[in-house]
């Protein structure tokens, strides 16, 4: 998978925005799977790196493009590890970088 940055400027700021809801989506998910593994029990600060993108996966129904991304995320960040070792990777950084300030426009 290629980071949106590198995808720029080919992408409009419509499906960059789309393809950032399900980055936040798709690591809300796993924040929330990380936050409360059955294996090591609740544990928040598993998750707490992640927390960044909770404020922007509001609750509402998605589109398919959204929920599209959000497989291709949860597949590329496959598997869930204790500790997670997604924020060292460096499509999450650059795509961390891209989205929080697109997300936070809107």
């Amino acid at each position: 998978m290629t980071a949106i940055q590198d995808e720029q400027p080919s992408l409009t700021e419509d499906v960059a925005q789309i393809r950032c809801l399900g980055f936040a989506y798709a690591l809300m998910t796993i924040r929330n799977i990380l936050n409360a593994n059955p294996i090591t029990g609740v544990d928040f600060a598993q998750g707490a790196p992640l927390d960044w993108a909770v404020p922007f996966a509001r609750i509402r129904t998605l589109s398919d493009d959204e929920k599209a991304w959000i497989d291709r995320y949860m597949q590329e960040f496959a598997p869930i590890r204790i500790p997670s070792l997604i924020p060292n990777r460096e499509l999450y950084q650059k795509d961390k970088a891209f989205c929080q300030p697109l997300l936070g426009k809107h």
